[in-house]
């Protein structure tokens, strides 16, 4: 009996409690062990049967994929090559790393990839429930890696929507350090931008990388490289917020405050956007609600005075400017010209 879900590489299986028939396991031509498809976790076995199977795929964990080759060359021009100069059943030994099945006689591709990972990514081909190798970020890194090695675009498109749907999302902001340097690792530039974004939210300070444990899983290099992004961005931001200051909706806000910049923009509002372009995690609605309320209620016995003013701002004023400034800061994050070169860590 197995246990688990489908999708899962640390599948639990209990076998070795019934009685066992003899083992099935043979020699393949190179002489390494293929496992029987009875010896074979769950994520294998659903595709060591299928009926319209004309081809063998081998993993570097020695099992055995049988699959129609058509779905395979409709999504891959690498894999469709190797296919295709398959030797016939009667000259197995025709191209390195293919051979033939002696009880099938179906050309038999080794490939370096595990069992795990190819049966996940053969579940976003073949018409099967699309399944994750496991729950580690690693694996799914993996997964978009070989998607990515085997030139198989509309399967990379597939499992980012996947991934895309899931909740919690695979890239969040407390796993955005990790996945940025395993997106540095196998390669994924899309899910460096992503994953770089999101560290935006952490102060960039060597304090608090370090307290967090941030520092843990990045190499100098990525570090230097996540530092220059930072400040770039603080760069743009400070441009832009200062444009938007003085002729976006901020001057807007409250012209009756009862401490005005030089620009007639509420002080607590000019300090609470300077503050964002010198550290963009602290652009969130808490902060932004925390300056209000100092200002409205100081705690200083030095600043006594209320601002009633700025106290009775209602909340479709804030909304409205929230909203206007939330498209300047993403808009500079965006615009940034992002070009993270993929390092070897």
């Amino acid at each position: 009996m197995v246990t688990g879900s489908l999708g899962s590489c640390n599948l639990i299986d209990t076998s070795a409690r019934q009685p066992q028939s003899p083992r099935t396991s043979k020699y393949n031509m190179s002489g390494s062990t293929t496992l029987s498809s009875e010896e074979s976790p769950a994520y294998v076995r659903q595709f060591s049967n299928h009926p319209h199977a004309d081809i063998i795929l081998r993993t570097r964990d020695s099992h055995e994929f049988r699959v129609p080759k058509v779905y395979i060359i409709d999504s891959s021009p690498i894999l469709t090559d190797l296919i295709r100069t398959s030797p016939c059943p009667s000259n197995p030994n025709a191209v390195q790393g293919i051979s033939t099945d002696a009880g099938t006689s179906l050309p038999v591709v080794q490939l370096s990839d595990s069992s795990c990972i190819l049966s996940s990514l053969l579940s976003f081909i073949i018409p099967v429930a699309a399944h994750l190798p496991s729950t580690a970020v690693e694996d799914t890194m993996e997964l978009l890696s070989t998607a990515q090695k085997y030139e198989m675009d509309l399967v990379l498109t597939r499992i980012r929507d996947h991934l895309a749907r899931q909740n919690p999302p695979l890239i969040r902001g407390e796993n955005a350090f990790y996945v940025y340097s395993l997106a540095q690792k196998y390669g994924l530039r899309r899910e460096v931008d992503q994953a770089a974004r999101l560290t935006l939210k952490v102060p960039m300070s060597i304090e608090v990388l370090e307290s967090t444990g941030k520092l843990d899983v990045l190499s100098g290099a990525l570090l230097h490289q996540l530092w220059d992004y930072h400040e770039r961005v603080q760069e743009y931001l400070a441009s832009d917020l200062t444009t938007f200051m003085m002729f976006g909706i901020g001057p807007r806000i409250n012209f009756r405050c009862i401490k005005l910049s030089s620009s007639d923009v509420p002080i607590w509002l000019n300090d609470y956007i300077n503050s964002v372009a010198m550290n963009p995690a602290l652009f969130n609605l808490s902060e932004f609600h925390m300056a209000l309320t100092r200002h409205v209620i100081p705690s200083s016995s030095h600043s006594s005075r209320c601002c009633q003013s700025c106290a009775s701002i209602g909340s479709a004023t804030i909304d409205t400017f929230w909203t206007a400034l939330s498209d300047v800061v993403q808009h500079s994050i965006e615009n940034e010209p992002r070009r993270f070169c993929l390092l070897q860590v």
